[in-house]
């Protein structure tokens, strides 16, 4: 509803008699818009309805302070990878409290593990949306005991987001299979995945030929993602098919990039990648440094949504870890994690501030003192454009 306009900053609306606890959320009680841009308010005040004849005056003071260039297209907001269909984390209070101990869990769902209400209470904060059929993200995770996938950590971050790029692009890839056929005689290219169980581990089509084609080895999600889709094998370590071209390629040629990365993680930097993958419809991967634990290096995983504080700034990111997945909520699950910039000491950084991964602060009001640092991040894009030129009739369907 439009607000009536009584003075030069002074409005009114009639709002239906109603509980206040939905003005709370992401969507706030008011939008405010200037040029072109625009911000939420979310409700505040200690007042649990709004009743009946009653009044409720909101005194709003909007200033920028010095030297803030608050970014109003993020500010305060949820946003996901491009054809995501899942719900934002909807705060701490709205979500079910689960025993430490459960592991099933209802699919779709954000929840907290009660660490709080153990025999001895701990107070450790960890939040989990579950996966659910049709969601739109992917969680590939190596077996429960790393059997030949323990230095995988790549290959199954890449498996996600080829997972990802299949599936945002199924009727470019439908025509393609109809014009061209199969690229292989002997070799059918792997795309089913379904949710990890204790007795279908090797769940993911795609990270089971990135296992078979590379061993137990190291290498770079980057890499993966193009060589899968084009045959570029640049920065990956040697592979059990020397003749492999892609799955593709009669259409993306090696010179065609699909994933793209950057190793500057600084707070500008970080912010302006992740933001591009958000307007741009890419996808996410990232290294962490010892996330894994102490002397672990670096770690690939994948975010598929991220959360903006006032200034719009990254303040929170979705993610899936493809280590434990025999202890993670379902076999397949998003983690919610804190992102903090700090003061590098590293000298060629010339003291600027760095992106980090932190844990959600514990329940007792201490925070977490461990951390990883963000190596790098990688952007998946969908490349319709070479995709349009190649099935022009497609386009439409797909836009």
């Amino acid at each position: 509803m439009k607000p009536y306009r009584q003075g030069s900053a002074s409005y009114s609306i009639i709002i239906l008699p109603q509980a206040t606890e939905a003005f709370r959320g992401e969507e706030g009680l008011l939008r405010l818009t200037s040029g072109g841009k625009s911000v939420p308010y979310k409700f505040d005040n200690s007042a649990e309805r709004f009743n009946e004849g009653m009044q409720t005056t909101l005194n709003l003071t909007l200033k920028k302070e010095e030297g803030s260039e608050a970014d109003l297209e993020f500010s305060n907001q949820t946003r996901w990878v491009y054809g995501i269909k899942s719900p934002a984390f909807p705060g701490k209070e709205n979500v079910p409290s689960i025993p430490s101990w459960q592991k099933e869990v209802e699919d779709g769902i954000w929840f907290r593990y009660s660490y709080e209400n153990m025999s001895i209470p701990l107070p450790y904060e960890n939040q989990y949306l579950t996966w659910k059929e049709g969601c739109g993200w992917f969680d590939c995770n190596k077996t429960f005991k790393y059997q030949g996938d323990g230095n995988m950590c790549w290959a199954a971050a890449a498996s996600n987001l080829i997972h990802w790029w299949m599936d945002q692009n199924r009727e470019y890839i439908a025509a393609y299979d109809k014009k061209y056929g199969p690229e292989y005689g002997d070799l059918k290219r792997p795309e089913k995945y379904t949710r990890m169980t204790p007795e279908n581990q090797q769940h993911s089509e795609v990270f089971n030929f990135f296992k078979s084609s590379f061993g137990n080895q190291g290498s770079w999600d980057t890499g993966g993602v193009n060589w899968f889709i084009n045959g570029n094998d640049k920065n990956l370590i040697y592979c059990r098919l020397p003749e492999f071209h892609g799955f593709f390629s009669r259409v993306f040629s090696e010179d065609d990039t699909i994933a793209t990365e950057t190793r500057d993680t600084s707070k500008d930097n970080f912010n302006r990648w992740i933001k591009d993958a958000f307007r741009k419809n890419r996808a996410i991967c990232f290294t962490a440094f010892n996330f894994a634990g102490p002397n672990t290096k670096r770690h690939s995983m994948v975010i598929w949504g991220a959360e903006f504080d006032a200034e719009g700034i990254v303040s929170n990111v979705y993610f899936c870890d493809n280590n434990y997945g025999e202890d993670e909520p379902n076999h397949g699950s998003l983690r919610r994690y804190k992102v903090e910039y700090l003061l590098s000491d590293v000298p060629e950084h010339q003291g600027k501030e760095f992106a980090y991964l932190v844990q959600q602060d514990y329940t007792d009001g201490t925070k977490p003192t461990a951390r990883a640092e963000f190596t790098s991040l990688t952007l998946v894009d969908l490349r319709r454009d070479i995709w349009q030129k190649a099935f022009p009739e497609e386009t439409m369907n797909n836009e």
